[in-house]
């Protein structure tokens, strides 16, 4: 039961963060010789499953949601579909996958669109689905020059706790440095 969650676990990872089985490979080759034979192993028992996956969904005609993103994805970059909106905003940006990306990328088109993403990479909490924090944190590499406005003042924790978390969070020197105000520690929450 254990494997069986892992691999389903890890097909998210790979197909929402669009990689290949050659990324993986090589990603592999790079660990450390304990842990490299480890990963070498699930990884021959992952691809032998991926391919039946696939396999499978192709026999049914049946498309999971990544293949749906990166189906849309290919669609409106051949020219198939042709989005037009003027402005597009996404919550929750910190759980971005690579997949998704590309598809926000894509309907953006040309860039005239404005975008407005709202995220917080001190929250990021699903990597494990395949959401990749560098976006939000490397955003002007992926999405062009941008515009930072950090939203600073909290009323949900007192500042004694903001102190604490931002000195544990900000050991990551990958985190976005911010200065974040809460509730005084006399005031209560409602």
């Amino acid at each position: 039961k254990k494997l069986i969650s892992l691999i389903k676990d890890f097909l998210s990872v790979f197909k929402e963060g669009l990689w290949t089985v050659g990324e993986i490979s090589d990603r592999v080759d790079t660990l450390a010789t304990t842990e490299r034979n480890r990963n070498r192993a699930f990884f021959r028992i992952f691809s032998a499953f991926y391919k039946r996956y696939q396999q499978g969904l192709i026999d049914r005609q049946e498309m999971d949601f990544a293949d749906l993103i990166v189906k849309a994805t290919s669609q409106i970059k051949s020219g198939e579909f042709k989005p037009q909106f003027s402005h597009i905003i996404v919550d929750e940006f910190q759980d971005i996958s690579r997949g998704r990306a590309e598809f926000l990328k894509s309907i953006r088109g040309d860039q005239v669109t404005k975008l407005m993403c709202v995220g917080d990479d001190w929250q990021a909490i699903y990597g494990f689905t395949g959401s990749d924090v560098r976006i939000t944190t490397d955003f002007e590499q992926h999405f062009g020059k941008f515009e930072r406005v950090d939203l600073d003042k909290t009323f949900r924790f007192r500042q004694s706790i903001i102190n604490a978390s931002a000195r544990f969070v900000q050991k990551n020197p990958k985190q976005l440095r911010k200065e974040i105000v809460g509730r005084p520690e006399n005031v209560e929450k409602d």
